[in-house]
């Protein structure tokens, strides 16, 4: 029997008078403790769900348009690694989807992370980011685009 996954299905660009469409469960961790999407507190406007043990996220979205996920890749598992979720609510921080690439470039030379795969969108652009010990991005496409924790847009 194959481990719990989060998964996520966006619509991009596809359902007319949206230009995103997201949809999220979180299998991984179910009993982990969470408080539900709320407006967190400072700029830009972030709307998210808070992981009550490391104050992280694993989704959320923000007032500059953009809507980011997180879904943590299996491997590696170091209890003195930073919280994958502080990655979600600091790239929600950012601009632009550009602007989260320079960020993330930036924080896995500057951080120990456990794996993860990352999804971020806005209206204009969709990319997918993964950290497997080394950082690599993959654009999205108009339609259908998934995550899980394998990566974006891969068959598992």
């Amino acid at each position: 029997m194959r481990p719990p996954m989060c998964t996520l299905i966006s619509l991009w660009r596809t359902v007319m008078g949206y230009d995103l469409v997201v949809g999220m469960n979180r299998d991984e961790s179910q009993s982990r403790p969470a408080d539900p999407p709320s407006v967190l507190e400072g700029t830009p406007v972030i709307v998210a769900p808070r992981d009550r043990k490391a104050g992280g996220s694993w989704i959320g979205a923000s007032g500059t348009g953009l809507v980011v996920a997180l879904s943590n890749r299996r491997g590696r598992n170091s209890p003195t690694a930073r919280s994958r979720g502080q990655l979600v609510l600091e790239a929600l921080q950012q601009p632009s989807v550009a602007a989260v690439d320079v960020f993330l470039q930036k924080e896995v030379r500057g951080h120990e992370y456990n794996l993860w795969n990352l999804f971020v969108a806005s209206g204009k652009e969709l990319r997918f980011f993964r950290y497997d010990g080394e950082l690599s991005m993959s654009r999205g496409h108009e339609g259908l685009n998934i995550l899980t924790n394998e990566g974006g847009n891969v068959a598992s």
